[in-house]
């Protein structure tokens, strides 16, 4: 099969996953979707803030609220938090709220290593290399 720049921009590539929650008080399941490219790069982007000179600032406060109002959807794949929401639902539940996150993280393909690179806690290897 031949792909040209209309079927990769018309694919329907975003997808949902359901989450079964035990928690007291919120619904038994609901569902994660996948980000876009753009929204992935603005929640990293608002993890990562520049400093004075080269420096870095790391904002962490609040990250697992932030991103399950991100991924958190209906059965169609509609967001149910917008980004007002984050605030108040950094307030609710640590277990509900990892249990979204983990969910959204997995679906999303962002490794733990990935966070901990963003938060700038990864060791660095010698002469920048990777191994």
């Amino acid at each position: 099969m031949v792909f040209d720049k209309k079927t990769i921009l018309e694919a329907d590539d975003l997808d949902i996953r359901e989450v079964a929650i035990a928690v007291k008080g919120w619904p038994t399941q609901l569902w994660v979707r996948t980000l876009t490219g753009a929204e992935r790069d603005a929640w990293e982007a608002g993890i990562v803030q520049p400093g004075p000179g080269e420096a870095k600032n790391y904002n962490m406060r609040n990250i697992r609220a932030r991103f399950a109002a991100l991924v958190t959807c209906d059965e169609s794949g509609l967001r149910i938090f917008d980004d007002g929401d984050v605030a108040a639902l950094g307030q609710k539940s640590a277990q509900a709220l990892d249990l979204l996150f983990d969910a959204g993280q997995k679906l999303n393909g962002i490794r733990d290593e990935d966070i901990e690179e963003l938060a700038g806690n990864s060791e660095a290897t010698p002469d920048g290399c990777s191994t």
